[in-house]
């Protein structure tokens, strides 16, 4: 067999599997279903072009040319409906005109007013000569793809975000390379035309289909050096499976039929195809493993997550838990922002994020965003997906979107109620969120649901009432877990005690209902200007703790700076708050005590006691002020870092 009849054959093979692998998706949009007919319609087009090439008789090669036109009259119209459809938009009557065009030249088909007859040619074995509608015919794919090439560039100038407008400039170049693949073809085909071209039209057809294939079927954005790649390694399956069936089935072709029959290899190709697309272990197998040779590193990163899927149900500590889940999908997928809303009431507040500049957002329960997340708890939602839908309802979430930075929309739920938000930005590496990005944060997110659950039934058994953060008896345990913690691995490990100045007042003067809305206030700035590891806790009245683990065993000097960096920030930000009662100032007093990992004698009492006196210290030179000691083994062996006598003088 000829180079140019296997190209088209593989060019069928692949084309028809991807066909199949689109009609099989559990995406149930309108551009899914037009794509895979502009597929089917690519796939006996190039078919018949095979059949053709390897007719004997020029009234075979005649019917067969003619059974290719059937296919090639559809394509224009196929092409249009597709891109109308991906731009979610309504054009019924260009629609219903250039179906229209399509049916009355496949009633042409079998006149000589298409195609008069067929000549024998180098490569594809015959061209053959048109008749006099073939000029309006070529007008017809000149006009669609006009149309085509300027909705897309229209739609690309128009969009400005994320992943979707670099979508259409890769749908643009895919458009730009079938419309040379088109021409090729004819300037091949055409017998009466004054001169030749080299046969190439197969490789700009088969490139056209994998770029737009995984640009749009996916949902998902493909970069050039991914279509190349990908374009590589299924023309390489492709070939293989040739290959294969050459092997196996021209001896049996021969041994039955006493010479090579290509229709009995066609059928058994297409068999193959069927096969291929019916069976999903073999679908999912193929796809999985091209998946793995392109998205090579993600696949690593899949299985970090479902580790920390998993991990993430044995959490209890809610700020622990969404500590490690901002870690590990900033650090092991990538992400530039990410953050996570959970449901507070009738509100979904921020409660953890990295490098996203909505810390304060919410959202409240009848926001466009939660009612589309309620209505389908199960799903994630990528940006352009929604954008693709264009209705008004969307038009509301992707504004919601734009104020949170997110690409990509991970609901939380548990049992029949969505209890938080996951979202993510764009990738750090401009890459794309692959298929098996979004399966595993799927799953984490669905763990993550229930981890949050038992978190927050946690918290309450050990929280106070009225501020939300740890009460005394679990922050003292907690202080003795993380003391042994920090000895074990000589990490640096801090307790700071604070004690809001002459807070008596505010009681005696606003009364007690006041006083207990200023001391929410104040817990939430504790939570807000801590790290989401650090654990705060109402100590008792208007006196609070926090604990402050250190991050590695060589971080002393760090983790100096970085405590001081968090007291001093406390207080400040304490002093400037204006409270729900405009006529309260407040001030704090903090004492601060630092154990440096390497001491073997010092205790959570002795650690506790030197931040209370430090906080005594700060009170007796003036208040609203930081103090603070350092030590590293018995109380006899106090070395002072900082101990700030000037008014409002801070450690940092």
């Amino acid at each position: 067999m000829e180079w140019y009849p296997a190209s088209t054959l593989i060019t069928v093979i692949i084309s028809a599997v991807i066909a199949c692998f689109t009609m099989f998706r559990s995406r149930n949009h309108r551009a899914t279903k037009v794509f895979s007919f502009l597929l089917l319609g690519t796939t006996l087009w190039c078919l018949g072009a095979f059949l053709v090439n390897i007719s004997t008789q020029a009234k075979q090669a005649l019917y067969w040319t003619r059974f290719m036109h059937l296919a090639i009259v559809f394509v224009p119209s196929f092409f249009i409906h597709f891109v109308i459809a991906m731009l979610s938009e309504e054009n019924n009557w260009i629609l219903k005109t250039c179906y229209g065009i399509s049916i009355f030249f496949a009633f042409t088909i079998l006149s000589p007013l298409l195609i008069t007859k067929v000549t024998p040619a180098d490569y594809i074995g015959w061209s053959f000569s048109t008749g006099i509608l073939y000029y309006p015919l070529a007008a017809f794919y000149v006009l669609g793809s006009t149309y085509g090439f300027i909705k897309l560039y229209k739609s690309y100038n128009q969009t400005s975000t994320g992943y979707r407008k670099k979508q259409l400039q890769y749908f643009i170049f895919a458009n730009l390379i079938a419309v040379t693949g088109i021409i090729i073809f004819y300037f091949l085909s055409i017998s009466n035309l004054p001169f030749k071209v080299p046969p190439m039209d197969n490789l700009f057809l088969l490139t056209f289909i994998l770029i737009v294939t995984y640009a749009m079927i996916s949902y998902r954005l493909i970069d050039i050096r991914l279509a190349i790649i990908k374009f590589f390694f299924f023309s390489l399956f492709g070939t293989s499976v040739l290959i294969l069936f050459i092997g196996l089935l021209t001896p049996v072709s021969y041994l039955v039929y006493q010479k090579i029959e290509y229709p009995f290899i066609v059928v058994a190709a297409g068999a193959f195809v069927l096969t291929v697309g019916i069976s999903k272990p073999l679908r999912e197998g193929l796809m999985g493993y091209v998946n793995q040779i392109v998205y090579g590193e993600n696949h690593k990163h899949a299985k970090v997550i479902k580790d920390a899927a998993s991990a993430v149900v044995t959490m209890l500590d809610i700020r622990e838990l969404l500590g490690y889940v901002m870690e590990t999908i900033v650090k092991d997928i990538g992400v530039k922002k990410v953050s996570l809303l959970i449901k507070e009431g009738s509100v979904y507040k921020v409660k953890a994020s990295q490098g996203s500049q909505a810390r304060n957002y919410l959202l409240k329960e009848d926001s466009p965003l939660i009612v589309k997340l309620s209505q389908n708890k199960d799903k994630a939602y990528i940006r352009y997906e929604l954008e693709r839908e264009n209705n008004q309802t969307n038009k509301g979430v992707i504004q919601e979107l734009d104020k949170i930075g997110a690409e990509l929309i991970i609901p939380l739920a548990y049992k029949e109620e969505l209890i938080g938000v996951l979202n993510l930005g764009l990738k750090s590496s401009g890459k794309i969120y692959s298929p098996t990005d979004i399966d595993t944060l799927t799953t984490l997110g669905t763990n993550l649901g229930i981890a949050l659950v038992n978190a927050k039934l946690y918290a309450e058994a050990i929280s106070d009432a009225l501020t939300g953060l740890y009460h005394h008896k679990y922050f003292k345990s907690r202080l003795a877990d993380e003391l042994l913690q920090a000895k074990t691995l000589k990490y640096p490990f801090s307790v700071m005690m604070l004690d809001l100045d002459h807070f008596k007042k505010v009681n005696d003067t606003y009364g007690h209902p006041v006083g207990d809305e200023v001391l929410k206030e104040v817990a939430d700035l504790m939570k807000e200007n801590t790290r989401l590891f650090d654990v705060v806790a109402r100590y008792g009245g208007e006196e609070f703790a926090i604990i402050l683990p250190g991050v590695g065993k060589n971080g002393r000097k760090n983790h100096i700076q970085t405590v001081t960096k968090i007291a001093e920030r406390l207080r400040k930000k304490i002093e400037e708050h204006q409270f729900s009662s405009s006529k309260i100032k407040l001030t704090i007093s903090i004492g601060l005590a630092i154990y440096d990992g390497k001491g073997k004698n010092v205790t959570d009492k002795n650690l506790l006691k030197k931040a209370d006196d430090e906080l005594y210290m700060a009170k007796r030179q003036g208040r609203n002020r930081v103090c603070i000691s350092s030590f590293s083994d018995l109380p006899g062996k106090l070395a002072v870092v900082s101990n700030n006598a000037a008014p409002k003088a801070s450690a940092s």
